[in-house]
């Protein structure tokens, strides 16, 4: 905002002059010379700006978090379940074979590829992707990013009921589980369980 307030500002005062110089009748030697005095200081201080500062072409920056500061940001609002949800009324039958069909792909782990999307699950279920994204926005309250999220939490979950996972890290039990990032998995797991991931650990050793 601050940008569009200096660029209007000097359009507002730096072209009225020069268009009544044109107007007037001034000779045209002054004219010339103030309208190209007038343009230069224009682009002058246009460019002084924008070499200063090019990103406010693009908006404003937030500051950058670094560490656990960045996994603490407020969460985004939840997705909105998508339109193809409103546009398919799947019936019972067909609902009940999609069910059949990915809670039993699923039990395979496909989600333990990184950067699995719905277009993967809709090949490999044969289920054509726009009834695949309303059938999980309408059965299963969520978007296609939380379910595969919820699928690799409950499964660091059962391996953490485990000994040998011991091995690994938070962070390369998150990896192997198909996280991307420490971050997604730390915001997935805090969403899906109410605990963060040391939390949750905790637990599991004190009752083991």
């Amino acid at each position: 905002m601050r940008w569009l307030w200096v660029f209007t500002g000097l359009n507002t005062l730096l072209y009225p002059p020069v268009l009544l110089a044109m107007l007037l009748p001034f000779s045209t030697a002054y004219t010339t010379i103030f309208t190209v005095c007038v343009l230069g200081l224009y682009l002058l201080t246009a460019s002084t700006l924008l070499l200063l500062r090019p990103q406010v072409l693009y908006g404003i920056r937030s500051p950058q978090l670094s560490g656990d500061e960045a996994l603490l940001l407020p969460l985004p609002a939840p997705a909105k379940p998508e339109d193809a949800s409103r546009a398919y009324s799947l019936s019972e039958e067909k609902k009940q074979e999609y069910r059949a069909r990915i809670e039993a792909h699923m039990l395979q782990q496909p989600f333990r590829r990184k950067g699995y999307g719905i277009k993967d699950l809709a090949e490999e279920t044969a289920i054509p992707p726009h009834h695949l994204s309303a059938f999980i926005n309408q059965e299963y309250r969520m978007n296609f990013s939380d379910f595969i999220n919820r699928q690799r939490v409950n499964y660091i979950k059962e391996r953490m009921a485990q000994l040998d996972w011991r091995q690994l890290t938070l962070e390369g039990l998150a990896l192997e589980a198909g996280f991307g990032n420490r971050t997604t998995f730390f915001r997935a797991f805090v969403k899906l369980t109410g605990s963060t991931p040391s939390e949750y650990q905790a637990q599991v050793a004190a009752s083991s």
